[in-house]
């Protein structure tokens, strides 16, 4: 696995706020391994993201979900990993980091790291338009196991 110089500099940072040491003892890297982490997003955000995205950029300019991801798919694999799905996103200067880092989550439906292209597609063309929530909620049955729904956020377990 390798990791990028941000993704360094992040563990970094959180150990040497956490412990004010840039370096990591044998005993808090296992713990920081063996953390579990929660994956939280709001769903109804993400769904008003994609809504946002259909009107702006599927139906203004006609470009498809795999016009926007064809260039960050440098693995040819028809997903992106969640790192390049955001510089996708960021790259339509549509969004702010909140709506790009929720439906990042929000589209990571198999808790992998990565997002498929074409289930990005699909959620695009079935995307609300108007500001809805009711609409958006009804149209959520896109929801996987070990989720619940508490006042809009769906909270997941990483395991």
């Amino acid at each position: 696995m390798t990791l990028f110089d941000d993704e360094i500099g992040a563990l970094r940072d959180y150990f040497k706020n956490k412990h004010q040491s840039t370096e990591i003892g044998e005993l808090d890297f296992i713990a920081l391994i063996n953390m579990k982490f929660e994956k939280v997003f709001d769903e109804i955000e993400a769904k008003r993201t994609l809504g946002l995205i259909k009107q702006r950029v599927y139906m203004t300019q006609g470009r498809t979900a795999m016009m926007i991801c064809n260039e960050y798919d440098v693995e040819g694999l028809h997903k992106l990993t969640l790192r390049n799905f955001k510089h996708a996103l960021h790259s339509l200067r549509l969004l702010t980091q909140f709506q790009i880092d929720n439906l990042a989550k929000y589209m990571d439906t198999e808790n992998d790291g990565y997002v498929s292209i074409d289930k990005f597609d699909v959620e695009i063309r079935g995307a609300v338009i108007s500001g809805a929530t009711t609409s958006a909620l009804s149209r959520s049955g896109s929801g996987s196991l070990g989720t619940s729904m508490v006042s809009g956020k769906r909270k997941q377990k990483w395991n």
